[in-house]
């Protein structure tokens, strides 16, 4: 049973968190507990184990492929309390010292246990002769469930017991011929490419997009809301070519996703099944939401090996869903983003992304959910790719800037955030006059970080000012 399957066949509530470093394991913790929780939102760690230690009912908690360098660390993000249980998975055998009479090693299966289970899993007929092929089989995957695993799957849905073995042998050599890969294992990367190169072309589309993304937790929902807006929802337009660029890579997700024209949920399940049949994708359900996960070696391998979808990055195609999913309004009142989609907006190489209106939105749903530092450097990248197609003046440059200083301040560089805040500042009084909402704003701001870099008579004087610009506009 997969960790997913588990996940979906009980009660409890269940937290899985991205353990490759501190950063994201923290990131992963407080998106988990505020799902559960919206009071939580925001909330440091500490309060969000404050909210596992109290809770009254049963929970699992899985660190997933856990790293060496938090082993001294993991504790910390283990609530105290007697009703919760601990899961950690990882390739480092260091991490055994935690728990050293719960640990369990996963090497290969016993032979007969690995034949036993490559019959059952394929549904096979027991026989002499299909026993006899299972061994070959079993012998040549070298006994390892991942691969063997995929084989079953693939024999289950294809046949071929007595022909798999052939099948195997060819695609390795091809593989061996093309493809120079000594960090991945031999036997799993064939078994893998066996079921992709199975795959409808619009399946195996599907499955290299969402690569694009966390391969943990892929939300349904982001998938849906994107396509029922058809890939491109804009509060305001780019101002260059890339708005061409935006429509084409939507039109390439639609012929993928939504080939009728328009969303249908029934037709997305068909373009999911046969990637699920094949064990390259699992299904898990939270309370009444629906998730997709990639096994962490089939995506290192689709990244590495599949090359575009169309004539686009992945990571292109996935930008576009991510936006499409977010409201935002010409004057960043309203901005609103379904939750879950912070893990995979940090997945994102900000190399990837074409339009300047991208990088503004994605930067500043990293602002509201206090990640500065992120933030800071997508409203760079933004402002630059601004610097190309906009003038110094432009309304849209402008408002890049200002909030480029907010997140500099919050990043710890209060100078250089003031001393931008108010070049931005100036510019707005040039353009948009100094009783425009806009400038005002930018104002006001600036008056607060006055204050908060304690320089009190300078904060007062600009808040005076602000006062009596308010009463010319009353």
């Amino acid at each position: 049973m997969t960790i997913s399957d588990y996940c979906s066949s009980i009660d409890s509530p269940i937290f899985l968190l991205d353990a490759q470093s501190e950063t994201r394991l923290e990131l992963a913790l407080r998106e988990a507990i505020s799902s559960h929780d919206p009071f939580y939102e925001g909330r440091s760690r500490e309060s969000c184990m404050r909210w596992l230690s109290r809770k009254q009912k049963d929970w699992l908690l899985i660190f997933q492929n856990a790293q060496t360098n938090l082993l001294n660390s993991l504790f910390s993000y283990v609530p105290q309390s007697n009703r919760g249980h601990v899961l950690i998975t990882t390739s480092h055998k260091t991490y055994s010292a935690l728990a050293p009479d719960s640990s369990f090693q996963l090497n290969g299966l016993d032979k007969d246990d690995a034949i036993t289970s490559l019959l059952s899993i394929s549904m096979s007929k027991v026989t002499y002769e299909t026993r006899a092929h299972a061994e070959k089989i079993v012998a040549r995957l070298e006994n390892l469930p991942g691969p063997l695993a995929f084989a079953a799957r693939y024999i289950h849905k294809y046949g071929g017991l007595a022909g798999y073995l052939q099948l195997y042998e060819e695609r390795q050599n091809r593989l061996l011929a093309n493809v120079k890969s000594p960090e991945f294992n031999l036997s799993f990367t064939t078994a893998i490419q066996i079921c992709l190169d199975s795959l409808p072309q619009r399946s195996r589309d599907l499955i290299q997009l969402l690569c694009a993304f966390n391969n943990l937790s892929i939300p349904h929902d982001m998938i849906k809301m994107a396509a029922e807006r058809r890939f491109c929802y804009h509060a305001f337009k780019a101002e260059d070519h890339s708005v061409v660029e935006m429509m084409d890579q939507a039109k390439c997700l639609g012929d993928i996703l939504c080939p009728n024209g328009e969303w249908i949920e029934h037709d997305f399940d068909q373009l999911t099944l046969p990637c699920i049949d094949l064990a390259l994708l699992q299904v898990s359900r939270r309370r009444t939401s629906k998730f997709y996960t990639i096994h962490k070696t089939v995506r290192a391998w689709i990244i590495e090996h599949l090359g575009n979808v169309g004539r686009y990055d992945p990571q292109q195609l996935a930008v576009r869903i991510l936006v499409s999913c977010i409201t935002f309004g010409e004057s960043d009142e309203h901005l609103t983003y379904l939750h879950p989609l912070l893990p995979h907006i940090r997945e994102v190489q900000k190399r990837e992304i074409i339009a300047a209106p991208d990088l503004y939105v994605l930067a500043m749903v990293l602002h509201r959910s206090w990640d500065a530092k992120e933030a800071s450097s997508y409203f760079e990248y933004c402002l630059q790719r601004q610097k190309d197609i906009l003038e110094e003046t432009h309304p849209h440059r402008l408002r890049t800037m200002a909030y480029l200083a907010s997140a500099l301040f919050d990043d710890h560089r209060p100078e250089k955030g003031l001393e931008l805040k108010q070049k931005a500042w100036e510019l707005q009084k040039e353009v948009l006059g100094e009783t425009n909402r806009e400038t005002l704003s930018t104002l006001i701001s600036i008056s607060s970080l006055y204050f908060k870099m304690e320089r009190i008579e300078e904060a007062k004087k600009l808040q005076e000012e602000v006062l009596d610009l308010q009463q010319v506009l009353a």
